[in-house]
């Protein structure tokens, strides 16, 4: 059975959750902590919330980035009511700190003569 595009936001928020709660102080999260920020913030103020009975898996960054990107869309297609608007903007801002923080690293990283 397919999920709703609320209940794969709602899973998404989740994993970025359980990631963050199994990373080390010292580890970068790479914009996960901000993405997250962002999803619960909204969700919050829509009373939306966690499913903390679900057992959920950690998401890798690359898949954080594309789920959000996958999202963002989806959410934009059904755009029809305040909910899912806020939640549309929430995910591309989400969306928008992973990617970023994607670019900085990137930039970081000395070049090699070669790129």
């Amino acid at each position: 059975m397919r999920k709703t595009t609320m209940a794969q936001v709602v899973e998404f928020a989740g994993q970025l959750n359980v990631t963050l709660q199994n990373v080390s102080e010292d580890e970068n999260t790479h914009g996960l902590a901000e993405a997250y920020n962002r999803l619960a913030q909204v969700m919050d103020e829509l009373c939306i919330p966690m499913r903390e009975e679900e057992v959920l898996e950690p998401i890798s960054h690359e898949e954080a980035c594309e789920t959000a990107e996958r999202l963002y869309h989806q959410l934009i297609e059904q755009a029809k009511d305040h909910t899912t608007i806020r939640l549309a903007q929430a995910m591309n801002r989400a969306w928008a700190e992973l990617t970023v923080v994607e670019g900085l690293d990137r930039l970081a990283r000395p070049q090699s003569k070669d790129e």
